[in-house]
């Protein structure tokens, strides 16, 4: 015998093929809170890949200069070239573009890799003469510190505490500090210089310039300062090893008649 439910035990209320506003509100309560999570690990990890990727730059460049330093008497690649070596020194141009560190280990440089971070915006980046015949020019994010310019490796007393090449931001872009910057080289960005001067440290010297920590233009202990990657910014020291520094990091040291720690700089290599 077939058992039948009966009237009673059936819903007798209409059922609609529409979407009511109630079940709109369910969904949008559910899907938006996992939507704006989404969005949140996308950017999260597009940062973190724009971040893996500049260090990868880095890595790249240390490994570039170490090439050079090999083949070059030991001696670290120069900041840029001069047409002399006097007070005021004259970059030197090719194509109307300076010949800086960039163009000198263009030739090392692997091709998966750029002197550019995804994470910077153009008008950061400086240009310089490239170092392969019949090239484009070059165009970087990251700077070389001037203190280390020629410098042979063997006479720094801590290659892998001693910064080489940092991220650095081209004429003060985006409020960054550059309190001197350099009056006949439009693309001072690819060095790294000191807040009384370009040329040589003084014993007045304080902060190293042109790094990539924004808002800072007030000095690096300014309110509100943010780097390239949030609160930091990312470098390589002179045994190719990579480090990460906050604005504070920028301080130099003194131990006359040098400078010390992370921003080590002897003055008879400094020109």
């Amino acid at each position: 015998m077939n058992v039948d439910d009966g009237p009673g035990l059936q819903d007798d209320k209409p059922r609609s093929r529409y979407v009511s506003l109630k079940d709109v509100k369910i969904v949008s309560i559910v899907l938006v809170p996992l939507i704006a999570l989404g969005v949140w690990l996308y950017l999260g990890g597009l940062g973190k890949s724009e971040e893996a990727y500049c260090r990868q730059n880095l890595r790249q460049i240390g490994v570039a200069m170490l090439s050079y330093s090999a083949l070059n008497d030991d001696r670290l690649p120069p900041a840029y070239n001069v047409y002399d070596r006097g007070q005021k020194p004259i970059p030197k141009s090719a194509n109307g573009r300076i010949i800086n560190w960039g163009t000198v280990i263009q030739p090392y440089m692997s091709t998966r890799n750029t002197y550019l971070c995804r994470s910077a915006k153009p008008e950061e980046a400086w240009t310089a003469a490239s170092g392969l015949q019949g090239e484009t020019p070059i165009q970087g994010t990251y700077g070389m510190y001037r203190g280390l310019s020629s410098t042979p490796r063997n006479q720094i007393t801590s290659p892998n505490g001693t910064i080489l090449v940092a991220e650095s931001v081209n004429l003060g872009f985006g409020n960054t500090f550059n309190p001197v910057p350099f009056s006949d080289m439009a693309d001072d960005g690819s060095l790294l210089g000191w807040d009384d001067g370009n040329i040589d440290f003084t014993p007045r010297t304080k902060w190293v310039t042109r790094l990539a920590f924004f808002g800072a233009d007030a000095g690096y202990a300014s309110p509100g300062v943010k780097g390239r990657h949030g609160g930091h910014i990312d470098a390589v020291t002179v045994e190719g090893g990579l480090r990460v520094l906050g604005p504070m990091e920028a301080a130099v040291e003194h131990a006359s008649p040098r400078l010390k720690g992370l921003w080590w700089s002897d003055p008879n290599y400094t020109r």
